[in-house]
């Protein structure tokens, strides 16, 4: 009885100690964390309105930044003073940084929200578009 119980333990140990899958896909060359940022902050009061914007700065990373500050401004002189930018997702091929933006209304809260996205490939440094997404044609299947 125990020589048929050891026998059981020494197969069961074996076959779990055999690999039974080993993928053979291959694996996208992504790491993450490849790019470095702090966040800024500028946060003031002016004459009838309080500035509160918050956004990553990248280094070594000046046309993102760029782009970023662009963006920025355009919504700032369009008398939006609250801006929040956060890096959602980040890797060697991919940023995503999310921009929400706090505009006061005339509805019952007073306060209207708006998120945009800006999609960066971080290995060719410039921004993704949908025309770089989809194949050719495409977009006029979508505005039907």
């Amino acid at each position: 009885m125990n020589l048929r119980r050891f026998f059981f333990v020494m197969i069961a140990c074996s076959l779990t100690s055999c690999q039974w899958s080993t993928s053979t896909e291959d694996q996208p060359a992504i790491t993450t964390d490849t790019l470095q940022f702090v966040y800024k902050r500028i946060k003031h009061k002016e004459a009838g309105s309080q500035a509160d914007i918050s956004y990553p700065v990248f280094k070594k990373q000046p046309i993102l930044n760029d782009s970023l500050d662009t963006y920025l401004k355009q919504q700032k002189t369009a008398d939006n003073y609250n801006l929040h930018a956060v890096v959602l997702r980040q890797d060697s091929s991919l940023t995503i940084i999310e921009i929400n933006e706090v505009l006061a209304g005339s509805g019952s809260s007073g306060k209207n929200t708006l998120t945009h996205f800006i999609n960066w490939n971080t290995k060719k440094s410039q921004s993704i578009r949908l025309s770089d997404i989809l194949i050719d044609q495409y977009p006029d299947q979508l505005n039907k």
